[in-house]
């Protein structure tokens, strides 16, 4: 499938298209969103260790931000935060202590 370029300006009041468009085109729109320690994720998906570090556990929790978790948790036994998609598949967004690209 050959696909073209649209982008949109900031302000939402302008797009450009690289070609015509018809009633049989099919849009994928992406949204991305900047997320912090205090974002709520709808399914936060969390591996730790016990203190031994022996064993790796894991623990899905629903409509809760990174700073809800760690604050009933040992934050230094937490080794990563993942944020769960709707088609089963995660992304991780938290490790070594901080938010992924920080």
């Amino acid at each position: 499938m050959e696909r073209s370029s649209v982008q949109f300006s900031t302000d939402g009041h302008g797009v450009r298209i690289d070609e015509s468009v018809t009633d049989k085109d099919i849009f994928i729109v992406a949204v991305e969103e900047e997320i912090s320690e205090d974002t709520v994720i709808p399914l936060l998906l969390q591996v730790y260790t016990n203190f031994t570090e022996s064993n790796i556990y894991s623990e899905i929790y629903e409509n809760k931000s990174i700073k809800d978790v760690l604050k009933d948790d040992i934050t230094s036994l937490v080794k990563t935060f993942h944020l769960v998609k709707e088609n089963g598949e995660h992304i991780l967004i938290w490790k070594n202590g901080k938010i992924i690209g920080e």
